[in-house]
């Protein structure tokens, strides 16, 4: 928010916690993005599913990144940390970044681009969250331009 600001560019936190009910919130979302004629929804590791409504409106235009090698280490519970962990629990050689089309399911979407990261012999969760991060500031931009040029239809 605070980068958004220093460049002047429009941004809106929403939080589903200030309406009554899940069909009021994604009511108002629905109106939010209408109002602001949103194309793409981009998100960046989120980590609950969008309302169904949004889903169907916006399907095909709504990304995710996730950082390992989907359909492995994906689904409900499999983010950041726990990703790293798992993949080194599992002497993995080879870990890496997903950006995917986000659908009603955790980590289902259809893949649109993935880049593979080795996983070295001395890896902790951290060496090898900055070596994926970094993959996924590389890649996460081009993949959204891609997308936004047709690319991926």
């Amino acid at each position: 928010l605070a980068i958004a600001k220093e460049n002047e560019i429009e941004s809106t936190v929403f939080l589903i916690s200030k309406h009554d009910t899940p069909e009021q919130a994604s009511d108002q979302l629905i109106a939010l993005l209408q109002e602001h004629k949103i194309d793409y929804i981009v998100l960046a590791g989120y980590l609950k599913l969008l309302p169904l409504e949004v889903v169907k409106m916006w399907a095909g235009k709504i990304v995710n990144i996730h950082p390992g090698l989907l359909p492995e280490y994906g689904g409900k519970g499999m983010y950041g940390r726990h990703v790293h962990e798992a993949v080194l629990a599992n002497n993995e050689k080879e870990s890496g970044v997903t950006i995917h089309l986000a659908d009603e399911i955790y980590d289902n979407g259809r893949i649109i681009a993935q880049q593979k990261v080795p996983v070295l012999s001395d890896d902790t969760p951290e060496t090898l969250f900055a070596r994926v991060n970094k993959v996924e500031h590389e890649l996460y931009g081009k993949t959204i331009q891609k997308l936004i040029d047709g690319a991926y239809e």
